[in-house]
């Protein structure tokens, strides 16, 4: 509040943080609603990052159960029941997983694919030790074998999976980087395009002529202009 005093003075009471023009509670809610603004966007981050991860998390456990019933298929495939389990399985884990971005996949198909070649190893090492009482038997050696070639597959596609999944997501941002781009492109050219067709729909109503002949503006001109134009503003920013 100011107040003129006979002494010839001005005299002000008020608080800290005031501003000319604007009385203190407007300041104080402008504030509020720029960090609710700010807060929403943090926490709309957040919420993003836990569904992700719990998309991936989800995935990751159905395909653990696959990869059960998948060893249960492969030890008795006679097994109709076993069959179903482990078809029904598979399906709800491809559900999941192509819930999940580029990048989480890899993740996910490391997480599985370890889990799918450590069953493998443990029950390599069971025929391993009926193996080494009984070194003769070609039945329990060609099992064994198979196991470890399984096991050996599986560890060097899940220890490949994140590596090749980050590479597959580089490729898709830069694909849809320039595909914005271009579709950017594409519409400013449609515009440039319009606008020509307006202004020489306008110059021939008008009957606009130039020493005697009628103008007519083409779409290369109007790009050819632009071009000059941001270059000149390019070069005046060393004389300024």
């Amino acid at each position: 509040m100011w107040q003129y005093q006979r002494t010839d003075e001005l005299y002000h009471w008020g608080v800290l943080g005031m501003k000319w023009g604007h009385r203190r509670y407007q300041s104080t809610g402008i504030r509020a609603a720029i960090a609710r603004h700010q807060n929403k966007k943090v926490d709309d981050s957040f919420k993003k990052w836990k569904e992700n991860s719990q998309k991936r998390a989800d995935a990751i456990e159905l395909g653990k159960k696959k990869n059960a019933a998948q060893r249960e298929y492969e030890d008795d495939k006679t097994n109709k029941n076993s069959k179903k389990i482990y078809k029904d399985a598979k399906k709800a884990y491809k559900k999941a997983y192509r819930d999940n971005t580029t990048y989480r996949k890899g993740q996910i198909r490391k997480e599985v694919g370890s889990d799918l070649s450590r069953r493998y190893l443990s029950a390599a090492r069971k025929i391993k030790k009926e193996l080494d009482k009984n070194p003769d038997d070609k039945q329990l050696q060609k099992k064994y074998n198979n196991l470890m070639s399984k096991h050996d597959i599986e560890r060097a596609r899940a220890r490949k999976a994140p590596e090749v999944a980050a590479k597959r997501s580089s490729r898709k941002a830069s694909a849809k980087r320039f595909m914005t781009m271009s579709i950017k492109a594409a519409a400013g050219t449609a515009a440039i395009a319009v606008g020509t067709r307006v202004v020489n729909k306008y110059l021939q109503n008008h009957d606009v002529r130039l020493n005697g002949n009628p103008v007519h503006i083409k779409t290369r001109n109007i790009r050819d202009a632009s071009e000059w134009i941001k270059k000149g503003k390019n070069i005046l920013k060393y004389f300024y």
